[in-house]
């Protein structure tokens, strides 16, 4: 139990860090903001304004993780597709088990400070 705020601590610093994970993040607080509205526009023409920015933004979250990772940006909406990216969830799930592995080892704890540190100083 003693080491979960530092494992708490290692997966935010890794949120803050992965182009992934913070389109990953960019993802869930626009669904946040959707989910948030309890009417919605009449106006057909304000519709279709609100999808368009909703689609550019979440084009611009792609971009933004692809020219991290060295890729090319795409040029449309339409080019997005959910099974093109990687599976960060899964990824960070086993980050998160392999620092628990870690944690639980003699002198682990240490060694998992040691590594927050070191990504928080490049």
């Amino acid at each position: 139990e003693a080491e979960l705020p530092l494992l708490g601590q290692l997966h935010d610093q890794r949120v803050r860090l992965d182009p992934d994970l913070r389109a990953l993040e960019g993802d869930r607080a626009s669904l946040d903001h959707l989910r948030s509205h309890t009417t919605v526009s009449l106006n057909l023409a304000q519709r279709k304004a609100e999808r368009a920015a909703l689609e550019q933004a979440r084009l611009d979250r792609e971009n933004e993780r692809r020219r991290a990772r060295g890729l090319e940006p795409l040029a449309s909406a339409d080019e997005l597709d959910a099974s093109d990216g990687p599976d960060a969830l899964l990824d960070e799930a086993v980050e998160i088990a392999g620092d628990a592995y870690v944690a639980a080892q003699p002198a682990g704890t240490e060694l998992l400070a040691k590594t927050l540190t070191a990504r928080a100083n490049p």
